[in-house]
């Protein structure tokens, strides 16, 4: 995929709130009336927005200071304009009539400045934490992408984790000696899986290797373009964080996705990454809920940065050992 597209793939921006604000305007000879938008208030995955007749005023989600809640108070009864919420959603606009509700003003701070207000705002908290929850995610997230390495990372809340050597004839790696293997096996297509996971077991927490022949000959570029494609057609609210076709996987050249999917109603993050070495394909995936991601991050980057290839791959994919 050119460089361009998959860039403007990972700068998608979501909405996940917007208010609607109407005003009654008299036409046909001022003998009816009309109610039409004067002013829009959203916010998006990127950015915190207020849209009106004289222009639009923006604010970088990654840039703002804070949001604060002013004038809040409740109502016994009245008329606001309404909002739908969520990542994915079907716009609803209108408008109701609510009952001893919390009503208040969203201030967005940047630069110090009171830059935005969204007035007279149904649930204000509700909408407070989601921006202060997106921008969590959000911040984090950029840290990674830009600083942070698997050196600095190995040594966060590791000292108190004990690991064992996995060993297979293609591959070794160290894994929690408490995550047990709840699948491994040879598929009829020569596949070999091996799934590492950690308990509970309704936890979402897992890391597979897979290894598999390339009996189509496709290079890793193949593989990138192929595996983003199928991703956003069958994982369920397919969201693309991050995409890497420079990363180093031991030695080897890699691409790297994560993306967020549904999994039985819970959010869940996915770290995958592909290489082909000897004339096989290697994947490793990484998955976890996705609001508890950077506290596993750790665990899985001592994993990956622990992986090594055999000096010698054979055909035969069996037999593996644990040691401490």
């Amino acid at each position: 995929m050119p460089q361009g597209e998959m860039g403007k793939r990972r700068q998608s921006e979501v909405t996940l709130w917007v208010n609607e604000i109407k005003e009654n305007v008299w036409y046909d000879l001022h003998t009816r009336h009309t109610r039409i938008v004067v002013q829009i208030q959203q916010i998006t995955t990127l950015n915190i927005l207020l849209r009106e007749q004289k222009g639009t005023i923006k604010i970088p989600l990654s840039e703002l200071d804070d949001v604060i809640i002013v004038n809040e108070h409740r109502i016994g009864h009245g008329r606001h304009a309404g909002f739908s919420m969520g990542r994915y959603f079907t716009p609803n606009y209108g408008s109701g009539d609510y009952d001893h509700k919390l009503v208040g003003d969203l201030v967005f701070v940047h630069n110090r400045e009171h830059k935005i207000t969204f007035r007279n705002i149904m649930d204000p908290r509700s909408v407070q934490n989601l921006v202060k929850a997106e921008k969590k995610k959000l911040h984090p997230m950029q840290n990674f992408k830009s600083t942070m390495n698997f050196a600095t990372t190995t040594k966060m809340s590791m000292s108190n984790t004990e690991f064992l050597m996995y060993r297979h004839e293609a591959f070794k790696m160290e894994i929690p000696s408490n995550w047990i293997i709840i699948n491994k096996h040879n598929a009829p297509s020569g596949k070999f899986v091996v799934v590492f996971k950690n308990p509970p077991l309704d936890s979402v927490d897992a890391l597979s290797v897979e290894i598999e022949q390339n009996t189509r000959n496709l290079t890793i570029e193949d593989f990138s373009n192929l595996d983003l494609m199928l991703l956003k057609r069958g994982v369920l609210h397919f969201r693309l964080v991050e995409f890497t076709n420079t990363f180093d996987w031991a030695g080897q050249t890699a691409y790297k996705i994560i993306y967020d999917g549904i999994i039985h109603n819970r959010s869940v993050r996915h770290m995958l990454i592909f290489t082909i070495k000897n004339s096989k394909l290697y994947r490793l995936v990484f998955i976890c809920e996705t609001e508890k991601f950077f506290e596993r991050l750790p665990t899985a980057i001592r994993m990956i940065d622990s992986f090594s290839f055999a000096i010698d791959t054979h055909n035969n994919d069996n037999g593996e050992t644990n040691t401490r």
